[in-house]
């Protein structure tokens, strides 16, 4: 029997501080990764800390794109981070060493 996929979209939620963007820049964005499936109405979110915008935009559309085809598991953030990176390369965190 087949399943309904789930469904993978990022949500910007900031930052939303002038004062943060002022000391840190204005080219991050930070927010969350809605994933929604039939058998919950309420889904599953996942936080994603502040990346380069740029990052931002392409790991959106990866997300929108995303065929979960029939694999019947819910992919962690860090799972979806890293099918990212193997495509995009590495992703640029605000914090990252």
């Amino acid at each position: 029997m087949d399943r309904e996929p789930y469904y993978y979209s990022l949500n910007w939620m900031g930052p939303v501080s002038r004062a943060w963007c002022e000391e840190h820049g204005y080219n991050w964005s930070m927010g969350r990764i809605d994933v929604s499936f039939p058998d919950d109405p309420y889904g599953v979110e996942y936080f994603v800390p502040a990346m380069e915008t740029e990052d931002w935009a392409k790991f959106s559309t990866f997300l929108r794109d995303l065929d979960t085809g029939d694999v019947d598991v819910l992919y962690s953030k860090k799972e979806l981070f890293s099918m990212f990176e193997t495509i995009h390369g590495k992703i640029r965190w605000k914090d990252a060493n």
